[in-house]
């Protein structure tokens, strides 16, 4: 695709004739051009370029698990990857990249792509749609890929927003009742709520999956999917999808927060060599990003959650290694033998039934 700064004609002198100021500025213009081509290339590159038009003056925190995460996800806009879960950590990046960055980065490459992007709420749907649509509008896309497809102004709301491609952006939510349009590559961020862990709402979220998110491709032969959570239950959405993946048609990025040797993820071939995808992690307990993770953090994560929130949201494993209201370890053999008749050695059971499955 075409940059506006690919039509600036540049200068047709000899480098000895050129003053320090004009080579300078030619200096300056070659590496601006070829941060561009490294952004249109890769959606890492992309993201970490496109940041401050999405989160303005904070701090950008680099990791691998970001470039890994963009890997699968350029894996899926070529369509080598149909169906992706990715279970990763709160506060990782995960939603910026995924559903504000990577409809950007795939408009420069095709912009007749079609979003169908879903999160738990309305609200949070809204807003990632306009994190979304404020990138697409800076200056910085627009001077460079944007012009070349811009907003169409009568399909452009925040729930919709269409180019002059035929691309367009649908956000919605789980509770919406509206059905709206469909799409070619559909994002389903955060689809339980963390915040209402209810037997009701969770069998809201895979009723709406199996009754409304069914039938939402354009073209099922060829659209993908990406289910984005952080872990809630085990009958989560991530939960019932790979109860039901008979086929396996499904990938599953799965980052915890601290590693685990027993549960370390390997995923497909992916990039130009093909090389399968693995967790770069070599020692237990090594955190997913020490920039954004400090042993504190991680400390007060496991206070604030308890054992059964940080086993999901943080390790992506929905249940303690030791259990949860049962621990393992407190269970011990008998080591003295049993030499009384049963009578007259009673025992005394107690069972609370005040605790319910959910």
């Amino acid at each position: 695709m075409m940059r506006k700064s690919d039509h600036i004609k540049l200068p047709q002198v000899s480098p000895a004739l050129m003053s320090s100021l004009e080579r300078s500025y030619l200096d300056e213009l070659f590496k601006v051009q070829e941060e561009l081509a490294k952004a249109e290339a890769s959606l890492y590159e992309f993201f970490k370029a496109g940041w401050p038009y999405i989160e303005g003056s904070m701090p950008y925190m680099d990791s691998w698990h970001i470039k890994a995460i963009a890997e699968h996800l350029e894996a899926v806009y070529a369509r080598q990857i149909k169906k992706l879960i990715i279970n990763v950590p709160p506060r990782t990046g995960k939603t910026n990249l995924i559903s504000v960055a990577f409809p950007a980065w795939v408009w420069i490459h095709n912009p007749a792509e079609r979003f169908l992007c879903v999160s738990c709420t309305n609200a949070l749907s809204l807003e990632h749609a306009q994190k979304n649509r404020s990138l697409l509008e800076s200056s910085w896309y627009q001077d460079n890929w944007g012009y070349n497809f811009p907003l169409l102004r009568d399909q452009n709301v925040k729930s919709f927003f269409q180019n002059t491609k035929t691309g367009y952006r649908q956000s919605t939510s789980v509770v919406s009742k509206t059905v709206g349009k469909g799409g070619s590559i559909i994002i389903i961020d955060d689809p339980n709520d963390p915040g209402d862990l209810s037997v009701v709402k969770r069998e809201t979220v895979i009723n709406w999956w199996t009754q409304r998110m069914s039938t939402r491709s354009n073209n099922p032969a060829n659209d993908c999917r990406i289910v984005v959570q952080q872990r809630t239950h085990q009958n989560d959405l991530t939960g019932y999808i790979r109860k039901n993946d008979s086929e396996e048609d499904w990938v599953e990025l799965v980052l915890p927060l601290e590693f685990e040797e027993a549960r370390k993820c390997i995923t497909v071939p992916l990039g130009i060599d093909q090389v399968i995808w693995e967790d770069p992690r070599s020692f237990e307990g090594e955190v997913l990003s020490s920039l954004r993770f400090n042993k504190k953090q991680v400390d007060d994560f496991k206070r604030s959650l308890g054992s059964y929130g940080y086993a999901g949201q943080c390790q992506q494993r929905p249940s303690p290694v030791g259990g949860g209201i049962l621990k393992k370890k407190w269970f011990k053999p008998w080591e003295s033998p049993i030499t009384a008749p049963v009578e007259e050695d009673p025992k005394m059971l107690i069972w609370d039934f005040c605790i319910l499955i959910s």
